[in-house]
């Protein structure tokens, strides 16, 4: 599968993720745009009365190296799936999913109010004071890694957790990526916020997810259970 394929595959599996999260078709579909480049670049910006997401086929082959590498440390993944399960293929397509997932949330939660583009590696054209900017810039990275980490992972489910975990892989390597190619292209200031913070409240919302249930429907019952045994009071002569 060459590159461009890999981002016209996760481009419709991130439109389909982000409207069965919604449970209503997108509004707005940004018009794709993917340059032979060997760059990493990825950008979402206004256009006319809509948007455009721009990704090189550089960052989709990034990605996909990334996950060869990585597949070839059998006992880094053996903890996380059986390696038949596993393949370069499904974790780059995770990645590039999540990647989009977050592009559209920019867009969603209305981010080109306070910035005029949300790019990787490359800072914004908005013209507004730099260091507001910078500050208020990485919080709406954060704001938009959550609600795309949301849309991928789901909802919580004891059957499901080898694909969960895979995909918290994906997300996590997609945001390291993002931080080395940053710092290999020597980016003026902080374009996203370290890829440990990112990954931090990735894994907090991940340990959130088993009580969701219960808090919305606000039934402790619901809570899940550890599987551990009610410990006995000890007998005389114990």
């Amino acid at each position: 599968m060459s590159s461009i394929q890999r981002l016209d595959s996760a481009f419709n599996n991130a439109i389909f993720q982000f409207e069965k999260a919604l449970s209503y078709p997108r509004k707005t579909i940004p018009r794709s745009v993917w340059t032979e480049s060997t760059d990493f670049v990825a950008a979402v910006d206004p256009e006319g009365n809509g948007f455009v997401l721009s990704i090189s086929s550089g960052l989709a082959e990034k990605s996909f190296q990334l996950w060869i590498k990585a597949l070839t440390n059998c006992g880094f993944w053996a903890d996380i799936a059986p390696s038949a399960l596993l393949n370069a293929d499904q974790m780059t397509q995770d990645s590039l999913v999540w990647l989009m997932l977050h592009e559209f949330n920019h867009i969603d939660l209305n981010h080109f109010k306070l910035a005029g583009s949300f790019e990787v590696v490359q800072r914004s054209h908005a013209a507004s004071p730099q260091k507001l900017l910078n500050i208020s810039r990485l919080c709406l990275e954060m704001q938009a890694d959550h609600e795309a980490t949301k849309m991928l992972l789901g909802a919580y489910t004891i059957t499901e957790w080898r694909g969960l975990r895979q995909r918290v892989m994906a997300i996590s390597g997609m945001m390291m990526l993002i931080e080395l190619e940053d710092a290999k292209n020597n980016a003026e200031g902080r374009t996203h916020p370290k890829a440990a913070t990112r990954i931090f409240q990735l894994l907090g919302h991940l340990a959130e997810m088993p009580l969701v249930q219960a808090q919305v429907e606000q039934d402790v019952s619901l809570r899940p259970q550890t599987g551990k045994k009610e410990r006995q009071p000890l007998r005389a002569g114990q």
